[in-house]
C-alpha cells in the first residue's frame, strides 16, 4: 500500500486549522475585535484549504515524498494537539 504524502500533508494542514479554531472561543471574552476574529478566520481558511487539498491533491500540489514540509505539518498537528489536551 502506497502512502499519498500529498493527502497526509493537506490532512495535517486541515487539522492544524481545526485545532486552532477550537482555541478561538476563549478569545471571545475580550469581545469581537480584529485581534480576536482574525485568528479564527485564518484557522477556518486553513481548514477549508486543507480539505480542498485532501479532495484534490493533484490540483493542490504538495510533497510527493517525505521531506521537511511533511514533517513540519505532522509536528504542528502533534504540538497543537498536545497543547489542546494538556491546557
Amino acid at each position: 500500500m502506497d502512502v499519498d504524502y500529498r493527502r497526509v500533508f493537506w490532512s495535517c494542514l486541515g487539522l492544524v486549522g481545526a485545532l486552532q479554531a477550537l482555541q478561538f472561543p476563549p478569545g471571545l471574552s475580550e469581545g469581537i475585535r480584529v485581534r480576536t476574529v482574525a485568528p479564527a478566520v485564518s484557522a477556518a481558511v486553513m481548514s477549508v484549504v486543507g480539505a480542498f487539498g485532501v479532495v484534490f491533491p493533484e490540483r493542490a500540489g504538495g510533497p510527493e515524498r517525505p521531506g521537511l514540509a511533511l514533517y513540519a505539518s505532522i509536528l504542528a498537528v502533534v504540538l497543537l494537539l498536545g497543547d489542546l489536551l494538556l491546557a
